[in-house]
């Protein structure tokens, strides 16, 4: 359920050491930053998680091929981190 996720990423978070205030500003925009509270951010965030690893199993892509696909459509750092959230999960 929609609660178990937000734990299981809250705990990912939490034992990676990942600052959930510097992922959300490297996620979106200072637009969106301001335009939002921070819940709903969150929310958005552990939204379009799940649904990368939706996407990849529906699509049967390689672990491999979305770290590449990942890599290439966000900074550095915050690619890394995405990455290290979907291996955790």
């Amino acid at each position: 359920d929609y609660s178990t996720k937000i734990r299981l990423i809250m705990k990912i978070l939490d034992e990676l050491g990942l600052n959930v205030d510097l992922i959300l500003a490297g996620y979106y925009t200072n637009k969106q930053m301001f335009s939002s509270d921070k819940r709903t951010l969150f929310l958005g965030f552990i939204n379009d998680i799940f649904s990368v690893l939706d996407y990849q199993r529906n699509n049967y892509i390689e672990e491999e091929k979305l770290f590449y696909m990942i890599s290439n459509y966000y900074s550095a750092e915050l690619g890394s981190s995405i990455i290290k959230i979907i291996k955790k999960d």
